[in-house]
């Protein structure tokens, strides 16, 4: 699959047409088909757009002699990257889906992080740049581009009024600029956008209805390629999305908070700090259903915005969508007693109702929940190369083979398998909490704006080795599976309260012990 410029050279008689068809996939009609007729001699064609192809299916027409194909070429195109992260386990699958995810989200980094080299919609699809930033951090570590995307976004959302197409979106530009300060430590980036920030929030907390809800929305796209009791989710009705949006707008508020907080507003911080109180008891009272242990999507009839054309109607329904609840556990909307629990009931039967865009937040939420290496490796494994391509398609087994959020599983593999994650913005301090997932081994490199981290573990009968690499300018703390006494270099040493031992920078061995089951 390239992300690239189709180009032939051809020779054949006058007049004669040559119908050609760049496709991802062997299956001419995909793509748009471009005629071309030729001239006297050889006639050169090279598409004016970048496109995503990995064949070219051709059709001749009207030719009074022989076509010769003298030449295809295909200028490929891309933000230049280095191949600095990387990851393998004992799982072949998994190393393969890895190395896919890289590249779909290689090709969808041109002038802005597209949804896909097909679609290359414009900048406003940041739950896309969302998942795709972060595969970038782990397989490159090259922030700029989301970092321009980011102030590109936020000019645009201060131009509309604080509106996007993919409402649900705006509020994940907000997630990314959190993500971004945590893996660059670019503050002076989150206090030029800081107004732009706030105003979102604004304009989200006036959507609040009487229910205390996002009620008052002018729609709730997008949530997911699924369709709900028969209705599709691309953009729901108010009874299915309030839950959802507001489940987005309580993260929302606490990215707000660390923001305030950076720029020493106690004021703002402590007037989200209020709303999140507010939000959590009508979450709570609306939404949560004891007899199900779930909360409901919404309820319906509680909004008073009229139907449009990306807002139905409300019906008389009550669904209990995987959605909604795993975004409560994520967000700590649900107590910490319910959410391994709500976490299995979303789970049962193995294939839970949701595609691979919203699986990223799922796989969030297993981690939070603490069954990541319970659900996780099985999920992943749903993943399905293409054959033509050596790509992922963009929902199970539909959709265009570019999509850059097929790449969510390289994160998890990267930041939860092998365990890196900053525990400080910029990496100061980087955590590295290994999740073996029923895997005997696992390296790999996680490069930071400090140098990169290196990660070897293995796992041996009983025991755990872990190796790391530490840059010179970070200091780690590793939290090992289990409650044995830790092996440091060979020394004995204790965890502490939160179960880690510091590490400093250099390289080094730690060693556990493991009982059944861990």
């Amino acid at each position: 699959m390239l992300s690239a410029y189709l180009g032939l050279r051809i020779r054949g008689p006058i007049g004669a047409e040559v119908l050609i068809q760049p496709n991802e996939r062997n299956a001419p009609g995909f793509h748009r088909m471009t005629v071309v007729v030729l001239r006297a001699g050889t006639t050169y064609y090279e598409f004016p757009t970048m496109d995503s192809f990995s064949t070219v299916n051709l059709q001749v027409v009207n030719a009074t002699g022989p076509v010769e194909i003298e030449e295809v070429r295909a200028s490929f195109v891309s933000y230049p990257v280095s191949y600095r992260g990387a990851f393998e386990s004992s799982d072949a699958e998994l190393n393969r889906i890895w190395q896919a995810s890289r590249w779909a989200t290689q090709i969808c980094m041109q002038t802005h992080h597209l949804d896909s080299p097909h679609h290359q919609e414009p900048i406003s699809d940041f739950g896309d740049y969302l998942i795709e930033a972060a595969e970038n951090y782990y397989a490159f570590g090259e922030p700029w581009l989301i970092r321009q995307d980011l102030r590109k976004f936020g000019l645009l959302l201060r131009q509309s009024g604080y509106l996007n197409f993919h409402t649900s979106y705006s509020l994940l530009w907000l997630q990314s600029l959190l993500e971004y300060y945590d893996y660059t430590g670019d503050a002076a980036l989150v206090k030029e956008l800081a107004p732009v920030a706030h105003g979102l929030l604004d304009r989200f907390t006036g959507w609040r209805g009487k229910n205390g809800l996002i009620s008052e929305a002018p729609n709730y796209m997008f949530m997911d390629w699924v369709n709900i009791a028969g209705i599709p989710c691309h953009h729901p009705p108010a009874v299915i999305g309030q839950g959802y949006m507001t489940a987005f707008y309580y993260r929302g508020l606490a990215d707000g908070m660390r923001i305030a907080e950076l720029l020493r507003d106690g004021e703002r911080s402590a007037r989200y700090r209020s709303l999140r109180t507010e939000v959590a008891a009508a979450f709570q009272r609306e939404l949560w259903d004891p007899e199900r242990g779930l909360y409901r999507d919404g309820k319906p009839f509680q909004t008073t915005v009229a139907p449009g054309q990306w807002l139905p109607a409300d019906t008389a329904i009550e669904t209990f969508s995987p959605h909604v609840n795993a975004l409560a556990v994520l967000y700590d909307l649900a107590p910490e007693s319910a959410r391994a629990p709500m976490l299995q009931k979303v789970m049962a039967g193995g294939q839970p109702n949701v595609q691979p865009y919203f699986m990223h937040f799922l796989f969030a939420a297993m981690s939070h929940a603490g069954l990541f290496e319970t659900y996780a490796v099985p999920q992943m494994q749903r993943w399905r190369l293409h054959p033509d391509t050596g790509t992922m398609a963009e929902m199970w087994g539909s959709g265009d083979l570019s999509h850059g959020w097929v790449g969510t599983p390289l994160i998890q593999m990267s930041a939860r398998i092998l365990g890196v994650t900053p525990s400080s913005p910029g990496f100061q301090t980087v955590a590295i909490r290994p999740l073996p997932s029923g895997l005997t081994s696992a390296r790999g490199k996680v490069p930071t704006p400090r140098g990169d981290v290196e990660v070897s573990w293995k796992r041996t009968g009983a025991a755990l080795s872990l190796d790391v690499v530490i840059p010179a300018t970070s200091t780690a703390e590793v939290i090992l599976p289990g409650r044995e006494a830790v092996t440091l270099d060979g020394s004995t040493v204790a965890r502490n309260a939160q179960g880690a031992v510091a590490v400093s920078p250099g390289r080094h061995n730690l060693s556990v012990l493991l009982g059944r089951g861990e």
